[in-house]
């Protein structure tokens, strides 16, 4: 099948099924948790930190952690942002997307 067969230079590819999980039309919290740390543990590669925050990730990230009290959906954003602040484009990003508040 031509869909699930990606090529391996593209890492976009990895990143947008799971910034769609996190949208601001999903907000159970277990997906947005589950989907939270995927992006976490994903941002550990740098050659897609900036992909992440261009795809939509950061504001899903953002938009999930404003909208629930759940310590660890928090937890995981808050680490996510940190990792993802590691990229120095990220970090204009992360503050003009209100992500500090």
């Amino acid at each position: 099948n031509r869909v699930h067969k990606a090529p391996p230079s593209d890492d976009s590819l990895f990143a947008k099924p799971l910034v769609s999980g996190t949208s601001p039309n999903l907000f159970a919290v277990d997906l947005c948790g589950i989907a939270s740390a995927t992006l976490r543990h994903l941002a550990l590669n740098d050659r897609i930190k900036r992909k992440i925050t261009e795809d939509g990730g950061l504001l899903a990230l953002i938009e999930a952690a404003k909208k629930s009290r759940k310590q660890d959906l928090m937890l995981q954003t808050a680490e996510t942002l940190a990792i993802l602040a590691e990229h120095p484009e990220n970090q204009l990003s992360i503050v003009e997307d209100d992500g500090l508040r």
